[in-house]
């Protein structure tokens, strides 16, 4: 049932005005007329605060009759709706050209009364005031009740209202709310919208502090860069046992003051000191594991794990979800397991210098040796993937990442090494670190990125 012309409006009670009770999930009080119809009250159509954009197209309605929203199409040429019949007389068009010269200041007068001569009619529905009326007397005081909503428009390139809903499952429940509402037949419009985040950098002073997040230490001249990898919980025993209060994260060995050594590096987070080395494991020889070659020091990992200095900045299981190549995210992946990719499977790191790369993994456990600053050293079975990195992604997060918004922890990114103009990037595998942390840590320690 369309809405009639808004002197008519609350003669024929179409647009409602929400009782107190429908704040809290209540029903919408109706009333019904003579002939039986549903029949609802209006109220004066009260602004509070600053006049937006959507009251100065509702006082709009007063020189355009009809007027039902105007916008620039794909082509660059404006086109305004108006109610049957739809047609624009010159002082409407008149009037069009003044509000476009008031609300667009970059644009000249005579450009506007251009504009407004060669608009294209598109025939209209509704009028501006009774879309805005019923918005904000219906839809706006339903809002809490409406499961999942993102966002609410009276979008003038379809003169409709169109509400957001963060989830396509939950749409069929969003459209039943609405149903209740009143609204005439295509009135409004449900469509999935993702919840909007705000935006970060990785580089950023971040708080908590998750995964993929920039850390640094200070030497005497300089400032050593590299990426938080996960947050870990440390179990005091098993998995079962009472979760310890305090809260840790791992990050690339080389990037304290001593590799494979315990030297209480303080580790920063956009100014400030946010954790110190907690533990490094030594180096063993081929006395240890056969692994090793003669002569060569080896580690599983290049890990090393921090302590927060306060417990609530480990933002837990999460990694920033940067975008390709970019430093900016906007939300978080959940990890939810460790696992070891076979060859073949695409890994994702997050690095701080780098945002997030992406590749398929080119080796699982390949023995490195000769490495750049530790040359008597050797790192057994790591891992191997053509993704993109640089000096300052070292203990970065690599992760299996899911359309869920879940990732499986993968590794530890270390270093990278160019072949034949393809560059390749190695990581310590996370079951390579979480063992080694267990057998050659005080105290037999359970470390784990995903919080039971």
């Amino acid at each position: 049932m369309p809405f009639r012309s808004k002197s008519h409006l609350s003669a024929i009670a179409l647009i409602a005005s929400v009782s107190v009770a429908a704040c809290h999930g209540d029903d919408i009080t109706t009333s019904r007329s003579a002939n039986g119809e549903p029949q609802r009250s209006i109220g004066a159509l009260v602004t509070r605060g600053p006049a937006t954009i959507d009251d100065r197209f509702d006082a709009l309605t007063e020189s355009v009759p009809g007027f039902g929203g105007l916008f620039y199409d794909a082509n660059g040429r404006l086109a305004v709706y108006v109610k049957k019949p739809a047609t624009l007389s010159s002082a409407s068009r008149n009037a069009i050209a003044a509000f476009l010269a008031r609300e667009r200041s970059g644009v000249h007068s005579d450009q506007a009364a251009i504009d407004a001569a060669n608009a294209t009619v598109l025939p209209a529905t509704y009028d501006f005031h009774e879309l805005l009326t019923f918005y904000r007397s219906v839809v706006v005081p339903a809002v809490p009740t409406i499961v999942g909503i993102t966002s609410g428009d009276i979008d003038e390139t379809k003169n409709r209202i169109v509400i957001g809903i963060g989830s396509a499952d939950l749409i069929p429940v969003a459209q039943a709310r609405v149903a209740q509402l009143g609204a005439p037949a295509g009135l409004i419009e449900i469509k999935e919208v993702p919840p909007t985040t705000v935006n970060s950098l990785l580089t950023d002073r971040l708080r908590p502090v998750p995964g993929g997040a920039h850390i640094y230490r200070l030497t005497a001249t300089d400032s050593i860069y590299c990426t938080l990898g996960f947050n870990f919980v440390r179990y005091p025993g098993t998995i079962g046992d009472t979760v310890a209060t305090d809260r840790y994260f791992v990050t690339a060995s080389h990037c304290s003051s001593s590799r494979n050594s315990l030297d209480y590096s303080d580790s920063y987070q956009h100014g400030d000191i946010v954790a110190n080395e907690w533990g490094d494991p030594a180096a063993f020889t081929n006395s240890y594991t056969s692994s090793c070659p003669v002569g060569k020091l080896c580690r599983f990992a290049d890990a090393s794990v921090y302590r927060y200095n306060d417990p609530s900045l480990d933002d837990q299981n999460h990694v920033a979800l940067a975008g390709i190549g970019s430093l900016s995210f906007t939300s978080v992946a959940t990890i939810t397991s460790v696992d070891s990719p076979p060859v073949g499977y695409t890994v994702n790191m997050i690095g701080a210098k780098s945002g997030r790369r992406y590749a398929t993994v080119e080796a699982t456990c390949e023995d490195v040796f000769n490495i750049a600053g530790w040359t008597n050293g050797a790192l057994l079975c790591q891992g191997r993937a053509a993704y993109f990195s640089q000096d300052g992604d070292s203990g970065a997060p690599v992760i299996e990442l899911f359309g869920d918004g879940t990732a499986w922890a993968v590794g530890i990114h270390w270093g990278n090494y160019t072949s034949g103009g393809v560059l390749h990037s190695r990581f310590s595998p996370m079951d390579n670190v979480l063992n080694e942390f267990y057998t050659r840590l005080p105290g037999s320690p359970y470390f784990s990125p995903v919080q039971y």
